[in-house]
């Protein structure tokens, strides 16, 4: 059957043949596999098709050309074929290359370079990748000969957990991996320069994103929705943040923004509900609108929404400029504006202020160190973390190995080189190594020691309590790194004092 639909007042046509559309160059006689919505089941797509008495060759597949097919079980793609254009496969679940398949998606056989795997590329030299099966699951490793890495290419792949992305790619374009519900880490490296809009939206497992300081802008939305996230260290080489680019990010307690940014989006920060404290190292206050952090309080599928606490959430700014935030237009309306304290960043020697889970630790800045790397052991010699941190102090990377603990490190002070590490173990000694290195990776300066984290006292017993509330039943309490005690629903400081 044959379908011939004209499109009025253009010079294009496509034409349907055995089920797929097509578009035609009569010049080059090639032909153009273009959106054909309803194919299901095993497709085999020609090399040639043959219209009006002419024969083309078919060499390419448009963008979104089976976009959403979900009945499709199996393609087969020519050698004709030498270019697949932007999410032609997304939201395709099960697809199995026809030829050699090893139980992958879509098969181990090489179409011209173009198919290898889960992935799906735009030519054989695989610098453009184009789309991922959403059947794909557990840790992706892009390859190095990727450069970009296109729109929409890993739309709702919801099974993977961790993608690392390699050194040759210079831009994660436009919603690249939204809705990657099940991502809980990407590693991203140096080379890339820019996040595109929506890149990462909708992530809501996502818990940890280290932002390197190659990256100069972050599109709009780009971690909307990312629920997961409890900070963000922002590079002081970017100086854009797009409109709606955290929004609706509900775990978000702490920013840090450079001096470098000079343009917030709005909405940036709209439905941010938990941040408790905002570092802005900009001396002059950026101009915004009264809405980057607002939001209308709503609750949707038990997650509560609303804006910033403007009233509560403190927003530390370099002492020289807190008249300048506390007149200019959304950032007035913060009721606690303080000075970053010199002191923060100042540090003369090495501090360790081990707690019972935690420990707090400063360190000077070095001349002429382009990044301090902080690594500690257990006493066995296990790596325990390893922390990255630039020329300014801001965190670049980590690598946190803490047995029996499920949560990351979290970043005290953002710039000045102040790092509080959680998840320890009580009790514990641990030895600590500082290593500033200039911009070739040369260390300059070495820093050892060790510190011993601190017991829970068992003497819960002996702790005053208001009379009437009883000894004997209480439970302790940990909590962000502080001892409470719990007594039937009420809740003490280890002093007595009454928390709730």
């Amino acid at each position: 059957m044959l379908v011939v639909a004209a499109c009025a007042g253009t010079m294009f046509a496509s034409v349907t043949i055995n089920g797929l559309n097509y578009y035609f160059d009569e010049t080059e006689n090639t032909a153009e596999v273009v959106q054909s919505s309803s194919v299901s089941g095993d497709l085999v797509i020609p090399s040639s098709v043959t219209y009006n008495s002419v024969t083309y060759s078919v060499t390419s597949i448009g963008v979104q050309a089976f976009f959403d097919c979900s009945g499709l079980t199996s393609v087969t793609i020519p050698n004709s074929v030498t270019s697949i254009g932007d999410k032609a496969f997304s939201l395709v679940a099960n697809i199995v290359y026809s030829g050699s398949a090893t139980g992958s998606p879509w098969g181990a056989r090489s179409i011209n370079g173009y198919v290898d795997g889960y992935l799906v590329y735009s030519d054989e030299t695989k610098t453009n990748l184009l789309a991922c099966s959403s059947a794909a699951t557990g840790d992706i490793t892009i390859p190095n000969s990727v450069t970009s890495i296109g729109g929409w290419a890993f739309y709702r792949c919801s099974g993977l957990t961790s993608v690392t992305i390699p050194n040759s790619v210079t831009s994660i374009r436009e919603y690249a991996f939204v809705g990657c519900s099940g991502l809980t880490s990407v590693t991203i490296p140096n080379s890339v320069t820019s996040i595109g809009e929506g890149a990462f939206a909708e992530c809501t497992d996502l818990t940890f994103i280290t932002i390197p300081n190659s990256v100069t802008s972050i599109g709009n939305y780009a971690f909307s929705g990312c629920s997961g996230l409890t900070s963000i260290t922002i590079p002081n080489s970017v100086t854009s943040i797009g409109e709606w680019a955290f929004s609706g990010c509900t775990g978000l307690t702490s920013i840090t923004i450079p001096n470098s940014v000079t343009s917030i989006g709005n909405y940036a920060f709209y439905f941010c509900k938990s941040l408790s404290s905002i570092y802005n190292y900009a001396t002059s206050p950026q101009v915004i609108d009264s809405e980057v952090f607002g939001g209308e309080e709503f609750e949707q599928d038990g997650v509560k929404y609303g804006p910033v606490d403007q009233s509560l959430c403190k927003l530390y700014v370099p002492a020289q400029s807190v008249n300048l935030y506390k007149t200019a237009n959304g950032w007035k309306e913060f009721k606690n504006i303080v000075p970053i304290q010199a002191s923060e960043a100042d540090v003369t020697e090495v501090q360790i202020t081990p707690s019972v889970t935690t420990v707090d630790i400063a360190w000077p800045q070095v001349s002429g160190a382009a990044s301090y790397e902080l690594v500690i052991k257990d006493k066995d010699g296990n790596v325990i973390c390893t922390l990255t941190f630039n020329a300014q102090g801001q965190l670049t990377a980590l690598a946190f190995n803490a047995p029996a603990r499920n949560n990351a490190p979290q970043q005290k002070q953002a710039a000045g080189f102040q790092f509080t590490v959680t998840g320890l173990e009580e009790g514990t000694a641990y030895d600590y190594t500082i290593v500033s290195k200039d911009e070739n990776g040369t260390p300059l300066d070495t820093q050892n020691g060790s510190f011993t984290t601190a017991d829970t006292p068992t003497a819960i017993d002996n702790t005053p309590f208001p009379s009437g509330e009883g000894r004997g039943e209480a439970l302790k309490l940990l909590r962000n790194g502080q001892i409470y005690i719990l007594r039937g629903e009420k809740v003490y400081t280890i002093d007595g004092r009454k928390v709730r």
